[in-house]
């Protein structure tokens, strides 16, 4: 769902490579590492209301946002909206494989559910995404799916 909803990714920082001791990003079935990034953009004054309703609305739209998350490769998506200050801002979690190939899918705009989230974001967001540090991913490999 990310895709073109960090309208700078060349800013966000990718995760730790699994090459670096600390990493312990596992798949569920078959022992793919799994890449994991938190991200975060001000909420523009006063939206932070439509972004409710707007993810409100994907929650209806359940089966739209699953295809267009298979389509990306992503395993996991959250968002998280923190309005406790000004600017307040909106918070987004990823899992994936290849988190870089789930952003190009992403840019796609492949299904309209992509297009719109995209004009939602536009909308309700004032500046830049960015990347918070990753300094630890750990998945049990035995979580339910």
């Amino acid at each position: 769902m990310l895709g073109s909803t960090i309208p700078d990714r060349t800013s966000m920082l990718r995760p730790r490579s699994p090459n670096v001791p600390g990493y312990f990003g596992v798949g569920l079935h078959d022992r793919t590492m799994v890449e994991a990034k938190l991200a975060r953009a001000p909420v523009a004054p006063g939206k932070a209301d439509r972004l409710r309703e707007w993810y409100a609305e994907l929650e209806r739209r359940e089966d739209e946002v699953v295809e267009t998350l298979q389509h990306e490769g992503v395993s996991t998506e959250t968002a998280f909206l923190d309005a406790s200050g000004e600017p307040g801002y909106l918070y987004v979690y990823m899992e994936a494989t290849d988190l870089e190939a789930a952003d190009e899918a992403g840019d796609d705009e492949a299904f309209e559910v992509d297009e719109q989230h995209h004009e939602v974001l536009g909308e309700c967001l004032d500046g830049e995404w960015e990347a918070l540090e990753t300094i630890g991913h750990y998945v049990n490999p035995a979580r339910p799916a």
